[in-house]
């Protein structure tokens, strides 16, 4: 069966239909002479049906083929471990199977009943075209709508791609300048300000830059609590400010001798890496959202907005403090 790629939201795609079934009262003799009526090939489980068709349990095949053809199959039933939904995403089902050490998974209808199975090869296969998929949109190269492959692109598609997002967060970054010269007295009082606004963006960055990369590749391997994954965000970046803020502010009063210096730098450090997290984890669902890849619209307007809040909340402290 030929497969699709994983633009497809459903792994109803990489099922393999009709693989090896019983009952509970089925001997392993009559399975043995009904082989020519399944997808053997495929499978390493003879799955259990009840009385209405739905999957109960499964028998390994390494288990039947030391046991008489007059056992019951039901004998040897064994739990589960993992059953998926056709409408599940391949990578979510990858993930599942991963976390569960699995092989093989089941892949049941809404009722319960069996539509296939995603064999190892499949699992394989999705997890090799989903490396391949986030590395090539890491370089900004994606597939277009249509069939044309990947490695087709040439640079100036890619660039015509980029390039928006980039003068986006030319834009955003723009504002950087005039935030700055608007605490022009901030900068006379104490030149040591300008020592630390680096400290202030490069840790804001690095902090946004995380969430954006947890965010983005939580968006791709399943579905989730968008309010329960910002929030958590948001809660791990206010615990890393705080560390940061207090290492950074001590760093400051040493360097500036200036306990208010080292306070400002703090604060910001706190408040700045907070508001990076919140950024970094709701940019990329907000793209998704609208119909924009987050792996390359992400990064530009993200760091640049969240520069821009950084020293924002730099300047305002400093004012009120230093001034």
């Amino acid at each position: 069966m030929p497969k699709k790629t994983l633009a497809l939201s459903s792994i109803a795609d990489w099922v393999e239909k009709n693989p090896p079934v019983a009952y509970k009262e089925t001997t392993i003799g009559f399975l043995e002479e009904a082989e020519h009526a399944y997808n053997w090939d495929a499978a390493q489980n003879v799955y259990i049906l009840d009385e209405h068709d739905r999957v109960i349990g499964l028998v390994p095949f390494t288990t039947l083929i030391s046991e008489e053809s007059e056992d019951l199959i039901g004998k040897y039933i064994e739990k589960v471990p993992l059953t998926v939904k056709e409408h599940d995403s391949p990578q979510s089902v990858v993930y599942k199977s991963v976390r569960e050490n699995i092989s093989e998974v089941a892949v049941v209808t809404a009722d319960g009943k069996l539509a296939g199975i995603v064999t190892a090869n499949d699992l394989l296969s999705i997890m090799h075209d989903r490396h391949l998929e986030e590395s090539l949109l890491m370089s900004g190269i994606r597939k277009k709508h249509g069939a044309k492959p990947y490695m087709l692109e040439n640079a100036w598609e890619v660039l015509k791609y980029r390039l928006p997002w980039l003068i986006a967060g030319l834009a955003i970054s723009m504002m950087l300048g005039f935030i700055v010269s608007r605490f022009e007295s901030a900068l006379d009082a104490s030149i040591a300000l300008a020592f630390f606004m680096p400290v202030i963006t490069y840790m804001a960055a690095s902090v946004g830059v995380q969430s954006e990369a947890v965010t983005i590749h939580t968006l791709a391997v399943s579905k989730f609590n968008k309010t329960a994954h910002v929030t958590k965000e948001v809660l791990v970046g206010s615990g890393l400010g705080v560390v940061v803020g207090i290492l950074g502010g001590i760093g400051a009063f040493v360097i500036s001798s200036s306990l208010e210096i080292g306070l400002v730098v703090a604060g910001a450090l706190v408040a700045a890496v907070t508001v990076a997290s919140l950024i970094g984890s709701t940019i990329p669902m907000l793209l998704k959202r609208l119909n924009k890849d987050p792996s390359v619209a992400s990064g530009p307007v993200a760091a640049a907005m969240q520069d821009a809040v950084s020293l924002i909340v730099y300047f305002g402290l400093a004012t009120a403090l230093v001034l």
